[in-house]
């Protein structure tokens, strides 16, 4: 039976799984509806990141699918990492690059070497030199080095105390 999946999933250019021991045949059944179900669900978070699945046949959450995003760009993800947010590392680099840019606005340096998601922390360092992490989204929000904000803001809550008393 082995045998017989493996030259099935090659004749359709899918992609075979790695083989340590036995294949677990009900995560092959490409056909069953929890697997249709499967796939809907990554179609469904392809569309939602402005992009597509390609492929037409789900057969586990470690065997790729082919995805294209927003940009044109195609390349291959198992779902697991679909469904915990990675997406085309073509277009991380975008963010990356989005990241750099926003922290050297601020006088800073954006330090990590890849950019995940938009809630994957990467680390940054502010024009004093502190060091920290922070979710991208938190950054495109505006919030900065956590040692600089706290004495900023500690100082002007001691001026309005000063001021009230």
């Amino acid at each position: 039976m082995q045998d017989y999946i493996i030259i099935k999933s090659k004749e359709r250019n899918l992609s075979i799984p790695e083989i340590n021991n036995k294949i677990d045949y009900k995560e092959l059944d490409i056909y069953s509806s929890n697997n249709l179900n499967e796939l809907k669900k990554l179609q469904e978070i392809a569309v939602q990141r402005g992009g597509k699945c390609r492929s037409t046949e789900y057969i586990n959450n470690r065997t790729k699918v082919e995805l294209v995003c927003k940009e044109g760009h195609v390349w291959e993800a198992t779902p697991d990492s679909i469904k915990q947010g990675k997406w085309c590392k073509k277009c991380t680099g975008l963010s990356l690059k989005k990241m750099q840019e926003i922290a050297k606005q601020r006088g800073g340096k954006c330090i990590s070497p890849e950019y995940v998601n938009n809630y994957t922390k990467l680390e940054f360092q502010c024009k004093e030199g502190h060091i920290w992490e922070s979710i991208p989204s938190n950054i495109k929000r505006g919030t900065w080095c956590p040692k600089c904000g706290a004495k900023g803001g500690g100082r002007k809550r001691r001026l309005r105390k000063q001021l009230n008393h």
